[in-house]
């Protein structure tokens, strides 16, 4: 108190003063402390405003996991209300699954120990059940540098996983779709790098998308011959307007296959393409036109082979009948021989042309195909440089076949494969017995057959004529009727058996017949009635409707020893017959011409006869063994059968076996 009045005047105005100042200073930051606190105060509004209306979820949770704040967002896409997830343990709702929760703890973990953030996809589970996902990431909350918790922030992306799940199903569906069709798929993008290759692509070509990526140009892998692969190339570019085209790729394996293709060009520039194997399709028309052709070609054949066959008749007959009557070893002699060789020559191109008969079956007989290979091969040989090597079974079964056409088989064969080998070689021919089983690739049905090899190593045959040999006239020699292969084709068929030929240029060729074996045994051969026999005795009647053949036959047959009548109408010989049957002077055997113009036929003769006489015996004749009766003449009632053209001595040998089964 002394001290305060020891103060001059002046010292108590300037402290005066001085606490005005401080008044003053002092009301001005109480006025910026409020307008502090208000303006934070609107900015608290503002933000929570922004935190409630945002789309985006935001939640706050402790390091214990519970619930301190959510917003408005989360409280609508969950259909909880805030007194349901506040203070709550956000790992007890049942919000999440139990490998959720687990990632969740450990992200937390990971994040309040000072990792750097990152996103998160899961699964929440909504209060009504359904359950969404949600895209996440979460930031630390700090009090006084220390971490208090994690605010979660997430939208809603279940649109998006439905959308992208739709999507996944639908290119799970293309790729199940595209992988196992039954068709070719493959595409290319611009820069010729293959980014599609289905399974059927890699079955039929062999290739992986592997393999034909390593490659700078895969075209090169399918289409070795450069102008082809240009051919392809340029189509693919200028015309992808979806039309099938056919093109012929190779394989991984060097096989060579027939296929359609369709191009197309996407936006993004790929090449898509869309194709299918008709390889063996291919090979089955080619195969049917083949036997349509053979077929047409038959009917036209063996309706000349037949009046050609009447004519050959006719000649060989009396050029044999001439022989009798011309000095041994003279000039007229001869050429009749030469004349002789002629039309024996004519009768086996007109067998050749007998084979393409439709419906013409062959004459079948239990044989030795043994017997048959060596016989008809080393025949066939006669005066060739080449040698033949047999390489025969010992156990091979029996076949049924018409001796005549099967040597026609082999000797066709056996001389191709001669002409083949113009210098010298060896000709090796294989027979064993062969099983085909129903999983067989032979167009066989399943049983035994007899395996015919014949395999020669000449020239060969290219890959491009291959497929044309059993086409009838089809031929690369010079002089060749393009009749061999064909007509051995067709006999085989009619065997019910099957040929087929591999060859390679420079190696050689071989052929493989697929021949049914028979269960009969080989019959015993009989010994052959003596061509010194005595004198033909009884009546024979003929009924033919070539005048030639039944003047030749009436001479012939008179000169043999027998009494001959002639007829050229079916039903005048029926009524001869009947007529003979009540007289002392039956007839002992009747030769029928099994077809006749406009009239009555063999066919229809034998069973009139039969009502007549069940014991008769007839032989049939025919120049077209097309009809089955010439292959089961039996079953119709006949006793023998004679093809023409024939010789006399044929026919004669024939007539007598007949007639000495009767004891005549």
């Amino acid at each position: 108190m002394k001290r305060d009045q020891d103060k001059t005047k002046e010292q108590l105005i300037n402290e005066l003063e001085e606490m005005q100042k401080r008044a003053v200073q002092l009301e001005t930051h109480e006025s910026e402390y409020k307008r502090l606190m208000e303006t934070l105060g609107e900015s608290e509004e503002k933000y929570r405003a922004l935190v409630e209306d945002t789309l985006i979820g935001i939640m706050n949770v402790d390091i214990t996991g519970k619930i301190t704040y959510v917003n408005q967002t989360i409280l609508q896409g969950t259909g909880y209300s805030l007194e349901e997830m506040i203070d709550k343990n956000v790992f007890r709702l049942g919000l999440f699954s139990g490998e959720t929760i687990r990632v969740l703890r450990k992200r937390m973990k990971e994040r309040l120990m000072g990792q750097p953030p990152g996103l998160l996809e899961i699964q929440f589970k909504r209060k009504d059940g359904e359950w969404i996902w949600l895209h996440i990431r979460g930031r630390v909350l700090w009090k006084h540098n220390i971490p208090v918790g994690i605010q979660i922030i997430g939208d809603d992306i279940t649109e998006r996983r439905q959308a992208e799940e739709k999507l996944w199903k639908s290119e799970e569906r293309f790729r199940t779709i595209y992988e196992n069709a039954p068709v070719l798929i493959d595409a290319f993008d611009k820069n010729g790098r293959c980014v599609l290759w289905n399974k059927q692509c890699h079955e039929i070509f062999g290739w992986t998308i592997d393999e034909i990526n390593a490659h700078d140009d895969a075209l090169a892998l399918f289409y070795p011959n450069p102008a082809v692969r240009e051919e392809v190339k340029q189509t693919v570019t200028t015309k992808p307007d979806g039309r099938f085209r056919e093109w012929h790729p190779v394989t991984k394996a060097g096989k060579t296959l027939t296929t359609m293709w369709a191009n197309f060009r996407l936006p993004d520039g790929m090449a898509f393409n869309l194709g299918y194997d008709i390889t063996m399709r291919k090979q089955a028309e080619e195969k049917q036109m083949r036997t349509e052709k053979l077929e047409s070609i038959g009917t036209l054949a063996g309706g000349i082979a037949h009046d050609f066959n009447n004519i050959l008749t006719g000649i060989m007959g009396n050029i044999g009948l001439a022989k009798r009557y011309v000095e041994p070893k003279s000039k007229a002699e001869e050429r009749l021989l030469e004349a002789e060789k002629a039309s024996l020559r004519a009768r086996d191109l007109t067998q050749q042309l007998l084979t393409f008969a439709r419906g013409g079956a062959p004459i079948k007989q239990i044989a030795s195909i043994t017997e048959l290979l060596e016989e008809s091969a080393t025949f066939a040989l006669r005066g060739s440089n080449i040698r033949c090597e047999f390489s025969l079974a010992d156990n091979l079964w029996s076949v049924e076949v018409d001796e005549g056409q099967m040597n026609q088989v082999i000797t066709n064969l056996v001389i191709n494969a001669d002409e083949a080998m113009p210098e010298e070689g060896i000709l090796n021919i294989g027979a064993r017995n062969s099983v085909v089983k129903t999983s067989s690739t032979l167009p066989l049905p399943e049983g035994n057959y007899v395996e015919i090899t014949i395999e020669d190593h000449g020239i060969g045959i290219s890959r491009e004529h291959l497929s044309k040999i059993f086409d009838p006239y089809f031929t690369t020699k010079q002089k060749g009727s393009g009749l061999g292969l064909s007509t051995a084709y067709s006999i085989v068929k009619n065997h019910e058996g099957y040929i087929t030929a591999k060859s390679k240029l420079g190696v050689g060729t071989t052929f493989h017949i697929y021949l049914p074996a028979s269960e009969k045994p080989i019959p015993v051969e009989k010994e052959e009635v003596a061509e010194t026999a005595a004198a033909g005795k009884g009546r024979i009647l003929v009924m033919d409707d070539e005048e030639i053949v039944r003047a030749l036959l009436h001479d012939e047959l008179t000169d043999f020893g027998y009494e001959v009548e002639l007829t050229d109408y079916g039903a005048e010989a029926v009524e001869r017959y009947k007529e003979a049957k009540k007289s002392e002077k039956p007839f002992d055997a009747v030769i029928l011409d099994l077809t006749v113009p406009g009239g009555m036929g063999g066919k229809e003769v034998i069973k009139k006869l039969l009502e007549i006489d069940p014991d008769v015996k007839a032989i049939v004749s025919s120049g077209y063994s097309t009809d089955p009766i010439m292959s089961d003449f039996r079953e119709y009632g006949f006793s023998a059968v004679v093809a023409k053209p024939y010789t006399m001595e044929q026919l004669e040998r024939t007539l007598r076996s007949i007639l000495l089964e009767t004891g005549e």
